[in-house]
C-alpha cells in the first residue's frame, strides 16, 4: 500500500510518500518533497492565519495532491501545528485543505508536535531515500518513548 504523510507547519510544509513492505512493516520512501510555505505569517501578532500565507500553503497541497495521484496514494494523514493551533481561523486553512487532499488536517498538540518532531530528527530512516523501519501501529506510538534509554525511534 502506498501512503502519504504531509506536515504544515508554521514555516514549511513537508510531504512523505512511502510503500509498505509486505514483509518487515517498514516503508520504501518514494517521493520527499518541503516548501517553505511561511503559514505562520504573523500569527504570533494577529492570532489570525494571513489569507497570502493561507493561499501559499494551498498551492503547495495542490503540487503534494497530484504527487500523490501520480504514486497512487492509497491512504494519506495531514496534520497541522503550531500556527494553525494558535489561529483563530484554522478553518479557513483547514476546510481547502480537506477538499484538496481528501482528508481533514489533524491538529497536534504541542507534546504530540515535539514527540513526532524529536522522532524524525532522531531516525536515520528520515534522512535517506530507501528502506525505512517506521511503525504507524497506533499502539508502537503509546508505548514509544523519546527518553534516551529507549529503542530505535517509531514514527507514525
Amino acid at each position: 500500500m502506498k501512503v502519504a504523510a504531509i506536515d504544515c507547519g508554521t514555516n514549511s510544509t513537508r510531504l512523505l510518500i512511502a510503500e509498505a513492505s509486505a514483509v518487515g512493516g517498514g516503508f520504501t520512501i518514494l517521493d520527499r518533497r518541503m516548501r517553505i510555505t511561511r503559514l505562520g505569517q504573523g500569527v504570533n501578532a494577529s492570532k489570525m492565519l494571513a489569507p497570502e500565507a493561507i493561499e501559499r500553503t494551498l498551492a503547495v497541497l495542490r503540487e503534494y495532491r497530484e504527487a500523490m495521484d501520480d504514486h497512487g496514494v492509497e491512504k494519506v494523514r495531514i496534520a497541522a501545528t503550531s500556527a494553525s493551533r494558535d489561529a483563530a481561523n484554522r478553518e479557513d486553512f483547514f476546510v481547502p485543505a480537506k477538499e484538496i487532499i481528501g482528508v481533514e488536517p489533524e491538529l497536534l498538540s504541542g507534546d504530540e508536535e515535539a514527540r513526532l518532531s524529536f522522532h524524525g530528527a532522531t531516525s536515520d530512516s528520515t534522512r535517506r531515500r530507501g528502506r525505512s523501519s517506521w511503525s504507524t501501529s497506533a499502539e508502537d506510538r503509546r508505548n514509544s518513548s523519546p527518553g534516551p534509554t529507549s529503542p530505535t525511534p517509531r514514527c507514525p
